[in-house]
């Protein structure tokens, strides 16, 4: 009888040091999830910046194009491109040579 006590004992005994090793990983495993979602959650609200800068710049171009002004510093307002922009596409065989 002392043996099977001692048995259980052990027994009991390691249940109870793997369910707190259970328990740890799962708290591991959820700080980790919180950490992602946080992480995707700043991307987002980037991505979202972004996008409304991307509009704002469309919304100049098209002023400008109305306007007939270049949309970028240096640009040809006849839509030809900056001067650099041609000679590099003259270089890898675009357009006029």
């Amino acid at each position: 009888m002392v043996v099977q006590g001692t048995t259980a004992a052990v027994l009991e005994h390691n249940i109870q040091q793997q369910w707190n090793q259970v328990q740890q990983q799962e708290a591991l495993g959820y700080s980790a999830a919180a950490a992602e979602v946080s992480k995707g959650k700043q991307q987002a609200q980037m991505y979202h910046m972004q996008a409304a800068g991307d509009m704002f710049k469309a919304a100049g171009n098209i002023a400008n194009a109305i306007q007939g002004m270049p949309s970028t510093p240096g640009g040809d307002p006849t839509g030809g491109g900056a001067p650099d922009e041609i000679a590099m596409a003259q270089e890898a065989g675009f357009g006029k040579t």
